[in-house]
């Protein structure tokens, strides 16, 4: 009986190499794929309209913007800023009505967030930029036009 020849030796060691690096490969893209998913939010849908506040018939904007989380992980919303600067630099000319801050969104889930703008201190037509801001330090923002 003749022992295998070094040529086939060779081979089938440098192949079954081969076939482990693969199945290792694949094992580390599953594990550091299930461990670092990207939070990921869009702004789906994002108006403004004029309105009078019934109690002090004062005029300001109503800015609507919808986020939904398409990302693989829960993200948290921890801020919302006009024109760069937080909410609360404007006093009571902006506030935020509806959803209270921080929103948690799972993946699949949307919010809405409706921030009031006093006509006092913005105009019609001013272009304004909105800005959400998750736990995580990301932003992601939309300019809308008041009307």
């Amino acid at each position: 009986m003749r022992a295998v020849s070094p040529i086939i030796a060779v081979v089938i060691i440098v192949a079954a190499a081969v076939a482990l690096s693969v199945a290792l490969a694949l094992w580390m893209i599953g594990v550091v794929g299930s461990n670092t998913g990207v939070e990921r939010l869009e702004i789906v849908s994002s108006h403004a309209r004029m309105l009078v506040d019934k109690y002090t018939m004062k005029r300001l904007y109503r800015v609507v913007v919808a986020v939904r989380n398409t990302g693989p992980r829960e993200a948290t919303i921890t801020a919302v800023f006009i024109n760069n600067k937080p909410i609360e630099y404007y006093g009571g000319a902006v506030n935020l009505t509806g959803a209270r801050l921080p929103v948690t969104l799972k993946p699949g889930e949307k919010t809405v967030i409706q921030v009031n703008v006093s006509a006092a201190n913005f105009s019609h037509g001013q272009v304004i930029e909105v800005r959400i801001r998750t736990a995580s330090g990301r932003d992601y923002y939309r300019m809308i036009q008041l009307p």
